[in-house]
């Protein structure tokens, strides 16, 4: 059965900034996860680039929102990118042409995802969903409540000692 351990969602003004910003913010948690590095890219990258593509192209100006939603499963990772904006047709955007920079978003999220599906919403607006197979399971580390050994206070002596001497002698002993 699949687990799910976790879901960000982020609700982001269509401007140029928050395309970096949303690409840290998953970088980190995919570090946090311990997803690995090159697949942790690969989810950057596609991140970026539908971000980069709703910025450029859902609206005729910013200030507008999309929503960005990272869901953490045991096997894969899940990236929805969804905005109100205008919509496309996949079938009208061309291949890409190799002797331009800019162009290939679209056919790199393609290729860098396991499954991909985009759909131009009735009253306007697209989803996109891409998921990405991981390698090895997650394994997200309890809370730091539920994990003594890492709310042990750090002064420079083991935990253990650390430990031994606030029950003996109260936390002033510290």
């Amino acid at each position: 059965m699949t687990m799910m351990h976790c879901q960000i969602r982020m609700e982001l003004p269509s401007e140029a900034r928050t395309v970096p910003l949303c690409r840290r913010t998953a970088q980190a948690l995919l570090a946090d996860l311990a997803v690995d590095a090159d697949r942790a890219a690969d989810i950057a990258t596609v991140l970026s680039e539908a971000a980069g593509n709703v910025v450029r192209h859902a609206y005729p100006q910013a200030s507008h929102l999309y929503h960005i939603t990272l869901g953490f499963y045991t096997d894969r990772v899940r990236l929805e990118v969804a905005d109100e904006g205008c919509g496309f047709a996949r079938d009208a955007v061309p291949a890409p042409d190799m002797e331009r920079l800019s162009g290939r978003g679209l056919w790199l999220i393609e290729q860098l995802a396991d499954a991909l599906s985009i759909s131009t919403l009735p009253d306007g607006g697209c989803v996109l969903i891409a998921e990405f197979r991981l390698a090895s399971p997650l394994r997200v580390q309890a809370p730091l409540a539920d994990d003594p050994e890492r709310c042990a206070p750090r002064t420079g002596r083991s935990n253990t000692e650390a430990r031994r001497i606030t029950e003996s002698h109260g936390d002033s002993a510290l």
